[in-house]
């Protein structure tokens, strides 16, 4: 410690200690939502390249599908994987942002409370903008419905 710093309360110690651990499981989780939505439409695009490279070969042909069933299954496995881990990251964000408000007073100014507020903010701004993408989608979508129900 230089001179002039006094060593932080055990309550504090543990307060960033607690929201340090936090920040790193959102940013863990917001890693793993991205990865498997990533290996979500690799997998996909091979599925669609694998399914157009079919040739009607008897032996080719089971063995083709083999790995075609084979790959929509490693697909559906990670499709599966995007949502319980969207689950798992709100809960985390929720928790973050509970022990935030919970020592805001008490630790505001330090490093890692600052570090986990602005890993909140980052994570509300893409949350929002992915909500306008969807609604805009949605949106894109009712028209086109409509126009096809006439």
């Amino acid at each position: 410690m230089s001179s002039g710093q006094q060593s932080p309360s055990p309550a504090v110690a543990a307060a960033i200690k607690q929201i340090r651990i936090q920040t790193g499981v959102v940013k863990r989780l917001v890693k793993e939502v991205r990865m498997y939505q990533t290996e979500s439409a690799s997998l996909l695009a091979e599925l669609e390249q694998l399914k157009m490279k079919q040739v009607p070969s008897s032996t080719a042909s089971e063995e083709a599908e083999h790995r075609l069933r084979k790959r929509q299954e490693v697909l559906r496995e990670s499709q599966m994987m995007v949502p319980d881990t969207e689950r798992r990251l709100s809960t985390a964000k929720e928790r973050l942002d509970s022990l935030l408000q919970q020592h805001k007073g008490l630790c505001d100014s330090d490093p890692v409370y600052l570090e986990a507020v602005e890993e909140l903010k980052k994570l509300s701004v893409n949350d929002e903008a992915a909500s306008a993408d969807a609604s805009a989608g949605k949106a894109a979508e009712l028209p086109q419905k409509e126009a096809g129900d006439c």
